[in-house]
Parts: structure tokens; C-alpha cells; sequence
């Protein structure tokens, strides 16, 4: 129990430093509003999977939040569909990339006599989270960076789910604040 809580203290710790942060980069800026829907769904999924509960509505949430926010912020047909575009062609590959994992590993849990999976399918959706928000470019970097603070903080053995949920707070929360400097560094090779 004392553990449950300790998680719960850090994590709301931590979104507030998110959204504090957030504001210190974005300012009164528009593409703020989604990012900090992000913060509370990912927060809120945190939270839930420490209790040892599912958090697949949180998941849900993040995804119809980030559908709204790029109908309401856009400002042009020509951006709202770049975003559009973006977003399901960033969360759609990392969607993939997630759901061959899961597979991959339903396969080595066969071939070994165990029973479990990696992670469920609401979890493959919080592994898409920041190719659906921030775009393929700094997507990727951050399914990576989830899914190794996902792997590194579950059992390295494999043998129960990886905590998805708290993974994706910090990785999209690393995105929001480094994905234009990560863009620019990684541009600047060509």
C-alpha cells in the first residue's frame, strides 16, 4: 500500500511540474491545449495502472481529446489537415509497430509454455500516443523512449504487463518539450 501511494505522490508531482513546464514553453499558445489533455489522460492512466487497474478508457480519452483539439486550434482546412494527416499517419505506424511487438511476444510466451501477454490493446494505443499528438518525426523517438522506461520499469523477465501508462507521461511530456529541438538537430544532418 505504501508504495501505491508513494507512486501516486510522484506522479501528481509530476503533472503538475508537466503542466507548469508546458505553460513556461507554450505560453497562452493554442498548441498548448492539447498537450495538456495529454498530461491528465496519461496522469490519470499513471495513476490507474498503479492501483493494478486497466486503464484503457484513459487511452480513449487521450485519442478523441486529440481529435477535438486539432478541429477546434485549427486555423486553416489546409492546417487542420496537415495536422490530421500527420497525426493518424505518426499514431498509425507506431499503432502497428505496437501491436507487432504484442504479437511477437504472444509468440515467445507460446513457444516457452507461459501464459501472459506484453501488454493489452488499450496499452498499444498509449504506445501510439505521441505518434498521434507530435507526428511520425517525433514519434518515433518517442515510442522508443516509452517503451524502453516501460521495459526498464516492469520486469525485465517479461513474465507481467509493462506499465504503459506511466511510460507515456513521461515520453510525451519529453516530446512536448524537446521535439522541435530534436527535429531541428535531426534535419540538420541533411
Amino acid at each position: 500500500m505504501k508504495h501505491t501511494r508513494r507512486g501516486r505522490i510522484l506522479i501528481a508531482v509530476l503533472l503538475a511540474a508537466q503542466y507548469v513546464s508546458l505553460y513556461l514553453v507554450y505560453g497562452e499558445d493554442l498548441r498548448v491545449v492539447p498537450l495538456l489533455g495529454l498530461a491528465a489522460a496519461t496522469a490519470g492512466a499513471a495513476l490507474r495502472q498503479a492501483s493494478g487497474k486497466g486503464a484503457g478508457e484513459f487511452a480513449a480519452f487521450a485519442l478523441i481529446w486529440w481529435l477535438v483539439t486539432i478541429l477546434l486550434t485549427g486555423d486553416t482546412y489546409e492546417a487542420w489537415g496537415r495536422k490530421l494527416l500527420s497525426g493518424l499517419l505518426g499514431g498509425g505506424v507506431l499503432l502497428a509497430g505496437a501491436f507487432l511487438l504484442r504479437m511477437i511476444a504472444a509468440r515467445y510466451w507460446k513457444r516457452h509454455h507461459q501464459e501472459g501477454e506484453l501488454f493489452s490493446r488499450s496499452d498499444c494505443a498509449f504506445l501510439a500516443l505521441p505518434g498521434f499528438y507530435f507526428g511520425i518525426a517525433v514519434g518515433v523517438p518517442g515510442f522508443l523512449i516509452e517503451l524502453l522506461l516501460a521495459l526498464t520499469a516492469g520486469n525485465v523477465r517479461l513474465d507481467r504487463r509493462i506499465p504503459t501508462g506511466a511510460a507515456a507521461f513521461v515520453s510525451c511530456w519529453l516530446c512536448a518539450l524537446l521535439g522541435e529541438r530534436f527535429m531541428t538537430w535531426y534535419i540538420g544532418f541533411f
